[in-house]
């Protein structure tokens, strides 16, 4: 074998006939831009070394997951939404300024948004660097009505699935808000 050809549709399918290859890989593939209202078709093909595949496929069907994956560095004001909800938290995520202006950034989380975090992964707000001070805040008022939910994105969630929330010595206190 050579590689795989991914065929996707928003139609059921039997054959690859004449389709074209939506992407080519070694042994993992990334699609991007599905829509989650919509229901996706897929067909995995393996290709041998001199091109030739079976061109006659069973599809199998998959809707994306409703959500935003989110990891990395937040370093200007940013909001989580509860259109976008739930957020996936994929690698730590770390609310800190930029460095180049000093001014501190603060993630602001709306009432009602979920906020799921994979398996290690944490939510860390504000960050040092030798004696480089980067300052975050964090900004999470939920009601009574419209909480907002830190958990784990595990199947079966269980205590220390993630890392939590930690608030470094870097937070600037004055702006974060949690109720």
């Amino acid at each position: 074998m050579d590689h795989y050809a991914v065929y996707v549709s928003t139609n059921d399918f039997l054959t690859v006939e004449g389709a074209a290859t939506e992407t080519t890989t070694g042994t993992s593939v990334t699609i991007g831009g599905l829509d989650s209202e919509r229901t996706y078709h897929f067909a995995v093909v393996a290709v041998n070394l001199s091109g030739g595949m079976d061109r006659d496929v069973i599809t199998i069907e998959a809707s994306p997951l409703p959500g935003t994956a989110v990891s990395g560095n937040i370093t200007t004001n940013t909001t989580w939404t509860v259109e976008n909800s739930p957020y996936v938290v994929t690698g730590n995520v770390t609310v800190r300024d930029s460095g180049s202006n000093g001014n501190t950034a603060t993630l602001t989380i709306e009432p009602g948004v979920e906020v799921r975090f994979e398996s290690g992964t944490g939510l860390y707000i504000g960050y040092r660097y030798y004696s480089r001070c980067y300052h975050g805040a964090l900004s999470a008022q939920g009601t009574s009505v419209e909480p907002i939910l830190f958990t784990s994105n595990a199947d079966v969630p269980a205590p220390g699935d993630w890392r939590g929330i930690v608030f470094q010595d870097d937070t600037t206190d004055e702006l974060t808000l949690l109720k």
